[in-house]
């Protein structure tokens, strides 16, 4: 049977200017131009109307695209024909940020290129040949934009602008321009930008469903011998064929920022229907994240998807991202508000006085491993002591893999970093991560990725399970994005005594900061993370194999991928999910699940081990900018979805603290000591 060839969509309007009021309902496609700051602006017209938004199940790329479902925008607006490009960017706001412009490369000051040299210097110090292909890259790539004619480059879409930096532009833009009343420029929804991109279409391109990389400037892998060579680089707008409704661009060149907050769509089977949807809150699924939607030049071609959608995180104490590939388009049309969630009330701020005080024998010093417990809100909290003490920190020789070349396994033992850790002071710690059942008490809420709940929707568990069941499975699991969504891998367990996870660095300091104020802890003592040094002196209690135990795992005694082991050739089970705490032996001073089930936030920021001899080290003063890793807090212990050899004592990471981790495996245990 021949294949069914796909529709070709109705080309777009003339473009002949239409000068009518912006406040009328002309047809869909309709172009009128406005001058903004001595620059021409081009707008389509977006009638009201309902279509189907977001992706239906069956792309490798789903677990990002919202749920399909039917939404219906009660009100028309104007679409920016094109991104917004560096001459409108710059006539508005007075400077040009873009990457892809020569007079780029005259604004770079000496302390800048200072700068550079030093970073290629450190670099150079670990890989010379390394460090030299990035320079003679880095110098290629600014040839190659000196070479672009300036003029030309003012219709590039303008790049390298934060999500604040549009929406200061669209600000600028309507204090600049003559609107009707109660107009306003701004950015477009999610929901608009979609509506828009596909102008009545339901494939994921306008042109049908299979990708045209010449169609559209992307950088795809998947080119055929007849396809040109990528640019690499953003082009002039307009350089590819408009879509139905005479939109340039919706399709590649620059990822273009949208209003909304980010919220995870992954999950729901059952389809719903929205109307002029705006985003979530701000709140633990959104942080501060917004949205990008179109690809980019440097995109893949299923990242061009009408469907497609990510985000990138903001906050007001780490600088803005401002990437490369990522611009944006006005929208032009009434006026919308940030939604807002009802606050929630503190436990802490409901109490009249604090609940209960913790008595002074807390401050004696018992024997290693000695068990204390209290209770709250019917939730007992159990910990071990870790007396004063001094260990030998860091991964011993014996840990470096045996499977790597002779050559990596000099350098791996010439960069070792050991260190003699003396701890003066004792402590406590959680005899397990803080379990959901504890979270709960203290916070009123289970944020957790594994929980049985019908109050958000479910994941796809049979996909899942297709996929990751089999023994032959791919190396990593998906992605999770909903919170809550693994319920379909939980359905009637009780997930009570699994530990929280689904959490962000933040979330651990609230709980604390709750717990402080609930339970009264001993005269100059606190519930706090413990540091990096503590907690791998908590995880060894005594010990200096790789793990506890001994120098093997393959998932038996604790929670992790166990069909990719670690110091034995017997394959484990790989369970795919948390488990209950306690669940596996604990170390010799009682303590439980230090290696796998979740990795445990500790308080250190990211930043080199320490070295030599240290006393009571706390990590890095501050968070580094020069690199994402060093804006990180260090998470230790692996989890279920860790290898084995991820699990080691020794063996340290980082999370960033900005990101909800909604994949499931990032939790925390806490401390009662003094405070640092």
């Amino acid at each position: 049977m021949a294949k069914k060839r796909e529709k070709t969509p109705k080309q777009a309007p003339v473009a002949e200017n239409y000068d009518g009021p912006w406040d009328s309902n002309p047809e869909a496609g309709t172009r009128k131009t406005v001058e903004i700051a001595g620059v021409e602006w081009a707008f389509r017209y977006c009638p009201p109307g309902t279509f189907g938004m977001g992706a239906r199940r069956g792309k490798k790329w789903d677990w990002l695209a919202a749920n399909y479902r039917d939404v219906t925008l009660t009100r028309g607006f104007w679409i920016a024909e094109t991104p917004t490009t560096q001459a409108q960017y710059e006539a508005l706001i007075g400077e040009n940020p873009s990457f892809f412009s020569p007079l780029r490369l005259e604004r770079i000051t000496d302390e800048e290129r200072a700068k550079r040299e030093e970073r290629l210097a450190r670099l150079a110090k670990s890989s010379p040949e390394h460090a030299a292909k990035v320079r003679a890259k880095e110098d290629a790539e600014d040839a190659r934009i000196a070479a672009l004619d300036p003029l030309e480059t003012r219709d590039f879409p303008v790049d390298s602008v934060s999500w604040n930096d549009a929406a200061n532009c669209a600000q600028k833009a309507t204090e600049a321009a003559a609107l009707p009343n109660g107009f306003v420029l701004r950015l477009p929804t999610e929901a608009e930008w979609e509506y828009a991109c596909r102008a009545g279409t339901e494939t994921h391109f306008f042109w049908g469903s299979t990708p045209k990389p010449s169609a559209m400037n992307c950088d795809s892998a998947a080119r055929k011998a007849s396809d040109s060579e990528p640019l690499r680089r953003t082009s002039r707008v307009r350089s590819y064929p408009p879509n139905p409704w005479g939109v340039y661009d919706a399709h590649g060149n620059v990822e273009e920022w949208v209003f909304d907050r980010w919220r995870a769509w992954l999950g729901s089977t059952r389809d719903g229907a929205e109307t002029d949807p705006v985003g979530p809150p701000q709140g633990r699924e959104s942080v501060k994240c917004r949205i990008f939607r179109g690809g980019g030049w440097n995109s893949e071609t299923y990242q061009c998807d009408a469907a497609f959608r990510y985000f990138a995180h903001y906050r007001d104490d780490v600088p803005p991202i401002r990437s490369q590939s990522r611009g944006f388009r006005l929208a032009l049309g009434f006026p919308i508000a940030e939604p807002e969630a009802p606050p929630r009330v503190k436990k802490s701020e409901l109490a009249t006085t604090r609940r209960q005080k913790l008595a002074d024998d807390w401050t004696l010093s018992p024997e290693a491993g000695t068990r204390k417990t209290f209770e709250f809100n019917g939730v007992e909290f159990a910990f071990r002591r870790c007396p004063p003490g001094t260990f030998t920190m860091g991964e011993s020789p014996d840990e470096i893999c045996g499977s790597i070349t002779k050559k990596e396994r000099e350098e791996a033992l010439r960069n070792l970093r050991r260190c003699q850790v003396t701890l003066t002071r004792g402590f406590w710690t959680l005899e397990t991560p803080v379990t959901q059942a504890q979270y709960e008490a203290v916070i009123g809420e289970n944020p957790s990725f594994f929980v049985d709940s019908d109050s958000v929707p479910d994941f796809y568990a049979d996909d899942y399970a297709k996929v990751h069941m089999k023994a032959s499975g791919s190396l990593w699991p998906p992605d999770f994005q909903e919170s809550g969504g693994g319920a379909g891998l939980v359905r009637g367990v009780d997930t009570s005594e699994f530990p929280v996870e689904n959490i962000w660095f933040d979330d651990c300091l609230e709980f604390l900061a709750e717990l402080n104020a609930l339970v009264a802890p001993p005269d100059g003592w606190v519930f706090r993370l413990l540091t990096e040094a503590e907690w791998e002196y908590a995880c060894r209690a005594g010990t200096e194999t790789a793990f506890p135990w001994g120098s093997s795992l393959n998932g038996d005694k604790a929670n992790c991928r166990g069909t990719l082991q670690y110091g034995t050739r017997e394959k484990g089970p790989w369970l795919r999910r948390t488990t209950p705490v306690r669940s596996y032996p604990p170390n010799p001073w009682g303590l439980y699940d230090m290696n796998g089930n979740v990795f445990e936030f500790c308080s250190d920021w990211y930043g080199a081990p320490p070295e030599g001899v240290a006393t009571d080290p706390t990590g890095p003063a501050e968070k580094a900018d020069d690199h994402w890793r060093l804006q990180g807090r260090i998470i230790r212990g692996g989890s279920w979805e860790s290898v084995a050899g991820s699990c080691l004592s020794s063996v340290r990471d980082c999370a960033s603290p900005y990101h909800n981790f909604h994949q499931g495996y990032v939790g925390f245990r806490i401390a009662l000591g003094r405070p640092y």
